[in-house]
């Protein structure tokens, strides 16, 4: 009974995390582009990187929680035995990089096929217009972090628990799913999220530490803004 409660809780945990986070990223996007939200800030004398600034306090505050979180949850149950000490592994870094080039090689690709940017790439082009470049600290390095806590760490904490060839394929393909119907809803551009979402599962679970898929998510993020910008 007890060890039902503890996995219920689990479950509970990550749902209102994910739901958190999906509130917030909508609450990130009205701060940074809706007329109204932007119309009361410049009222306030409140403009570009100041406004920047606030989103990049919040999402850190919000790390932290997630952080905690994580680690409470690896304490509970690590059957994956991912790793909690900071340690440089090459062949880590390698799995990690050349997940960044696989995922730049298919965005390329389905860019090409789609000839239209997502809802979520045009929302964030109008927040980087609007917040000036120090809210791009927040996309290319706290979004990532954050965002692989919630859906590669605590997601293969709370499902896919054992480590089995069927839940590595499985939990990738669900897990690349959800991260594409959060950022892109059932539009046809899921399938660029999906596959992001499949490669970050899979450099977490190769390497079994989830700084590696952080940076892999980084490199992803920081070329993204730079095409934005240029």
């Amino acid at each position: 009974m007890k060890k039902i409660l503890k996995t219920l809780g689990q479950y509970i945990l990550f749902i209102f995390i994910i739901c958190l986070a999906f509130i917030l990223d909508n609450v990130n996007g009205l701060l940074g582009w809706d007329p109204l939200f932007l119309k009361m800030f410049h009222k306030n004398n409140i403009y570009g990187n100041q406004l920047g600034l606030i989103l990049i306090l919040v999402s850190i505050i919000l790390v932290l929680v997630y952080w905690l979180a994580y680690h409470l949850e690896l304490k509970y149950k690590n059957n994956w035995e991912f790793k909690q000490r900071i340690k440089l592994n090459w062949r880590s870094l390698a799995i990690a990089i050349g997940g960044f080039v696989i995922i730049a090689i298919s965005q390329f690709i389905i860019m090409h096929l789609l000839s239209k940017p997502s809802a979520n790439q045009t929302g964030i082009a109008n927040i980087i217009k609007n917040t000036g470049q120090i809210f791009d600290i927040n996309l290319i390095i706290i979004a990532p972090i954050a965002e692989e806590l919630i859906f590669r760490g605590m997601f293969f904490n709370t499902f896919f628990t054992k480590p089995t060839t069927f839940n590595f394929w499985t939990g990738s393909i669900i897990n690349g799913f959800l991260f594409g119907y959060i950022h892109a809803g059932l539009s046809v551009q899921i399938s660029s999220y999906w596959i992001m979402g499949i490669i970050f599962s899979m450099v977490y679970l190769y390497t079994k530490d989830i700084r590696y898929s952080m940076l892999t998510h980084i490199l992803n993020n920081a070329l993204a803004v730079i095409l934005m910008v240029i």
